[in-house]
């Protein structure tokens, strides 16, 4: 069921089994796991059902580092949190991942695929994704999703590089599963409840209760016999740093580790690329259909021994062919849309805007069957890399304090010498590939000089309580149970130990359900 805390009475006691902090990926596939069992569970959701400015201010913060996204529009503070927004990329963490790797300095988890597998099966359920070409261990097969295109492969690199399937399909878990929590029985979600601080014993190692409050000033006191954080990469470690009246570094930070090591995935706009052949068929690279409701799209990893010949950190780039149209090619294609979506009744709008492009039209179908399709203008280069683990890479909080006297967060997002490594060898490489293969001439648009001021970020917040064998390497164990305290545990993006091959929000959910099968065998003892 649903309640707004702000109708709620301050007098009243609100115990619980199991009561999850936030609704956004992690917290609502949790939740989904542990609807019809005998625990008790709470969600605790900051917003309510719709974006609203005065419930978005409280994520407002300070980049002073490497220039970032506002801190208030890379995140959702509302009901389904960030994938409200999610473009929908949906791939495993890369097996290596996972591992050690001695040339990337903090890498390695202490767990491995085969121990997330499992639960990647059950993610891929429940975020109603393509099962044609699916294995857990690897992901989409590449092979079968380009061969569901029908075109050609380009071997761009085959002893330096592999392909890699990305299968889309943007869930608004929101909206999927709200009837079904409304229905549930034993699962109650509270809106417009704010996490104040994480209340601990004098020993500071059981979490006694959650102070929760709205914006309008009201105040309660939650109690469960577990606690879960599923508010957020950034989030998670704020909360946990702003609770402090017990601790004076916060919760679990006794080894000044929260807010550390974060990362998201980089995106670099490397160049274009000038086709040779300007009919070449790079098809296979675009963004096709792949089953009634999904897409998907082919790139090329870096391989393991690439990675480990250069010292690099893991990454992929990705070919964008962009065809050479004209307006009257697009107004045709959008008159086209328009009959299929709404039928003949629609083309009038559109018979004048086609017949005064008719020269444009000619002009295009005459170069299709020259080229045997639409002509490439030029191919961008993108290349995605995982950001090294870097512990100078940080939140904490700032003097500023929001409407619920919380500080503010400041993010100071940094990179490592290995990140700038790998772009300016990716460059490199790419450029020469071009060359080898004859693909065309290469305009690179990174300055070797400045390669920072080239990276943008994909709003991936990671690894701010990240999971280790040792309380002095990260924040949660293998369990994601919080170091040192026995009822607290983590989940969501922040739990990650390194950035990872791949979009977080599918291994996000893998992990939900991963917690949730641990809580329920907790549970049971």
């Amino acid at each position: 069921m649903f309640r707004d805390l702000r109708e709620a009475s301050e007098t009243d006691v609100y115990t619980f089994d199991i009561c999850i902090v936030g609704a956004g990926a992690a917290g609502i596939a949790l939740a989904m796991e542990l609807i019809g069992t005998p625990h008790k569970v709470v969600v605790l959701e900051a917003g309510g059902f719709d974006f609203d400015p005065d419930v978005q201010d409280i994520y407002r913060g300070v980049s002073v580092g490497l220039p970032y996204a506002d801190l208030d529009t890379s995140r959702l503070r509302f009901f389904g949190g960030t994938t409200n927004h999610w473009a929908g990329y949906c791939s495993p963490i890369w097996a290596a991942s996972f591992d050690k790797q001695p040339w990337v300095p903090y890498s390695g988890w202490p767990i491995g695929q085969t121990d997330i597998s499992p639960y990647y099966d059950r993610a891929r359920d429940l975020l109603k994704l393509e099962a044609r070409g699916w294995d857990a261990a690897g992901g989409w097969d590449p092979e079968v999703v380009a061969d569901s295109f029908g075109h050609p492969p380009f071997e761009l690199d085959e002893n330096a590089s592999e392909p890699r399937a990305y299968v889309i399909n943007p869930v608004r878990i929101a909206e999927v599963f709200r009837e079904d929590i409304a229905q549930s029985e034993n699962l109650t979600v509270f809106l417009n409840a704010n996490l104040v601080e994480i209340l601990v014993n004098e020993g500071a190692n059981t979490v006694t209760g959650l102070d929760i409050r709205t914006l309008e000033g009201k105040k309660y006191v939650f109690t469960a016999k577990r606690y879960v954080l599923a508010a957020g990469g950034i989030e998670n470690a704020r909360l946990m740093l702003s609770s402090d009246s017990v601790i004076a570094q916060g919760v679990g930070n006794q080894s000044d580790n929260v807010g550390r090591y974060f990362s998201d995935h980089l995106d670099i706009s490397a160049g274009s690329i000038v086709p040779a052949d300007r009919g070449i068929d790079l098809q296979r690279y675009t963004r096709l259909p792949y089953g009634r409701e999904s897409e998907a799209v082919i790139v090329n990893d870096l391989t393991l021994e690439t990675q480990r010949q250069h010292e690099l950190t893991s990454g992929h780039v990705r070919l964008r062919p962009i065809k050479d149209e004209s307006t009257g090619a697009r107004t045709l294609r959008q008159a086209r849309r328009a009959v299929k979506r709404d039928g003949l009744g629609a083309l009038g709008e559109h018979v004048g805007k086609v017949l005064s492009a008719a020269g444009d039209i000619s002009e295009d179908a005459a170069a299709y069957l020259w080229y045997g399709q639409t002509p490439l203008k030029r191919i961008d280069v993108q290349f995605n890399l995982d950001a090294a683990p870097n512990p100078d890479s940080r939140v904490y909080l700032g003097d500023e304090t929001d409407r619920l006297g919380m500080r503010r967060v400041v993010l100071d997002w940094q990179l490592s010498e290995i990140d700038t490594r790998t772009i300016t060898w990716m460059n490199d490489w790419i450029a020469s590939r071009v060359a080898v293969t004859g693909l065309g001439r290469f305009r690179l648009e990174v300055d070797p000089d400045a390669v920072l001021e080239s990276v943008v970020w994909h709003y991936h917040n990671i690894s701010t309580t990240r999971m280790a064998d040792d309380p002095k390497a990260g924040v949660v164990d293998a369990n994601c149970k919080v170091f040192g305290l026995s009822n607290l545990f983590v989940t969501g993006s922040s739990v990650f130990s390194t950035c990872g091959g791949g979009a977080p929000t599918f291994t996000i959910v893998a992990f939900a359900i991963r917690l949730a099968d641990h809580l329920k065998k907790e549970a049971g003892k």
